[in-house]
């Protein structure tokens, strides 16, 4: 029943209570979310908006806790303001965020006939709308300001009598002034006297609606003086102009580029008129410039060259690979390889190799590939028959060391095929460590003949069926040397002789005969010096039986990185145990 249609006789007289039906009247009369709620948080009344935010009824919310509706956080906050105000008698003003959703509140005491708190309004508007508002606009001020304070350029101010009235924090770190020493000041302190002039009449004019851009030195705090540009429009409030705002850019590096530019100029086309180099700019598929070394490498003049593009004198057997490349770099893409080799054919059907460095560069304003390209038709040519003579070299020092390996043999009966089977298992061990092909050829010739200088070593020795006496194994040793010496003179792409020489040589030094160590040692002989060791230990001799394998494999593990290098000992092993290598 409304307090309208309530019989006068059961309006009460209990102020308390009358303040609490004045109440609940607001309550149903605002349109904003309110409540009545007692001392424990009970409710006592609640009007149709605040129970549409829980999804409920006024009916079913009454006499139930406004805690039990809000979260953890939220309810603990709100009972913190409600003892607050029971407390207190005044009313706290609160916001807070619900549900996506900010609401803005005030808790008010209702009071007694005892002037006692004894039950707390509370009044809540939906603010979401200011607050995104708000937010919004906190974000485009500091988007604003971060622009402004980074930027490049300095964004400045002046009022019409040239004081500063605003300049951006980036001055500091372009001209060496923090704003704090600029603002206040004229403008006219800070600009080269011969530039103020013009500046001022600039200045005048711009104020009287004329925008004039102007390009000035600026004395830097330094001392330096520095080349600057200013767009600035007037600042107009209301129907007055107030002052100017504008943008300083440093142009100071263009400036000095000019002249550099133009001596630059003349510099390339006095180097690129006399070089032997062709010199050539190609874009939009077409040369567009050319220097008088390009007309004689590939006998089109200047004119014949622009209207061609860089495939037209390509070889067909390179156009699949250049064409994307090249177009790739008219787009301004930064390639890799810059440096290439390549075949052409000029006008006279003559095939040439070019060596051509390229590279991409913006030319009239847009992107553009620049080429340098040196004839190297005649060291090409050169080229292919020190192929052609190094092969047949290759093929003939082959077949020199297999005689001389077979010179040796017949020497030495005993030791046949020792030096084959050496050279294989050496060359095995060097492909597995992974070493190049040139190094795994110099191995695989090299232990064809690392006994050559047994040809110096008297039969009897040689063949004797007993251990060596102590003169005749010094004389064995010297081996080594001989074939150092039968060697030296051959010409080869290989260091034969020296990988001989040292193939009895040990890390350590204990070796022969020069008692090298460590890397002081080649590859290749140290290489060698371990396969030597397992092929003469695991074949028969003719003082001693052939020993097991595993017997010779064991004995170069156990002097690894004593005797032998540690990487070759890994290798061997890894072909043996692991490889499955055997002796052919």
């Amino acid at each position: 029943m409304d307090k309208k249609n309530r019989p006068a006789q059961e309006l009460p007289n209990d102020p308390a209570t009358e303040n609490e039906n004045i109440i609940q009247d607001l309550l149903l009369a605002n349109p904003d979310a309110m409540f009545l709620i007692d001392l424990r948080g009970n409710i006592l009344a609640v009007n149709e908006a605040l129970a549409s935010l829980f999804g409920k009824t006024p009916a079913g919310m009454v006499g139930t806790c406004i805690f039990s509706y809000l979260p953890v956080h939220i309810a603990e906050k709100a009972k913190t303001i409600q003892d607050a105000v029971a407390r207190t008698g005044e009313v706290h003003v609160f916001e807070t965020e619900w549900n996506k959703r900010y609401f803005s509140g005030r808790m008010c005491p209702v009071f007694n006939e005892k002037g006692e708190v004894f039950r707390i309004a509370v009044l809540m508007a939906d603010i979401s709308p200011m607050k995104k508002v708000e937010h919004a606009l906190r974000e485009s001020e500091a988007h604003y300001r971060k622009l402004v304070e980074n930027i490049s350029d300095v964004i400045f101010s002046i009022d019409t009598e040239g004081i500063i009235t605003y300049i951006s924090p980036v001055i500091d770190k372009l001209h060496g002034y923090k704003p704090s020493e600029l603002i206040g000041q004229s403008f006219k302190c800070f600009i080269h006297p011969p530039d103020l002039p013009e500046l001022w009449s600039n200045f005048q004019n711009t104020l009287r609606g004329i925008p004039c851009p102007s390009e000035f030195r600026i004395q830097m705090k330094s001392g330096e003086l520095r080349w600057v540009r200013t767009s600035d429009l007037p600042m107009v409030e209301g129907t007055k102009v107030s002052g100017l705002q504008g943008v300083l850019t440093d142009i100071q590096e263009r400036k000095l580029s000019h002249d550099a530019l133009r001596e630059s100029e003349e510099k390339f086309r006095t180097l690129s008129e006399s070089t032997r180099s062709a010199i050539l700019i190609h874009q939009d598929d077409r040369w567009v410039c050319a220097n008088p070394a390009a007309e004689q490498i590939s006998g089109y003049t200047r004119e014949e060259l622009y209207n061609m593009n860089f495939w037209d004198i390509v070889h067909p057997d390179w156009k699949n690979g250049t064409i994307p490349f090249g177009k790739a770099r008219q787009r301004g893409e930064q390639l890799s390889p810059n440096h290439f080799e390549l075949m052409i054919v000029t006008k006279y059907s003559e095939h040439k190799w070019l060596d051509m460095t390229g590279d991409t560069i913006i030319f009239r304003g847009r992107p553009a590939s620049i080429v340098t390209a040196f004839d190297i038709t005649e060291r090409k040519n050169t080229e292919t028959k020190l192929k052609e003579t190094l092969e047949n070299l290759r093929k003939a020092i082959h077949i020199t060391i297999q005689v001389m390996s077979l010179a040796v043999e017949s020497r030495d009966p005993f030791t046949a095929g020792h030096q084959k089977r050496t050279s294989d298992l050496a060359r095995t061990i060097a492909t597995e460590m992974g070493l190049t092909e040139d190094k795994i050829d110099a191995i695989r010739m090299a232990g064809l003949i690392h006994d050559i200088g047994k040809l110096s070593i008297p039969s009897e020795i040689l063949s004797k069926p007993t251990i060596l006496f102590p003169v005749e194994y010094e004389i064995l040793k010297t081996h080594a040397k001989s074939g150092y010496d039968i060697l030296k003179c051959i010409e080869s792409p290989w260091p034969l002789a020296e990988i001989v020489y040292q193939h009895h040589e040990r890390i350590n030094g204990s070796g022969y005969p020069r008692k090298l160590k460590g890397i002081g040692i080649l590859i290749e002989a140290r290489i060698i010096a371990v396969a030597d060791v397992v092929e003469a230990m695991s074949t028969h001799r003719p003082y001693r039986p052939a020993m097991n394998l595993d017997i010779a494999i064991e004995e170069i593990e156990k002097n690894s990185g004593i005797l032998y290098d540690p990487d070759v000992v890994n290798a061997c092993m890894k072909v043996f145990r692991e490889k499955g290598y055997t002796f052919k």
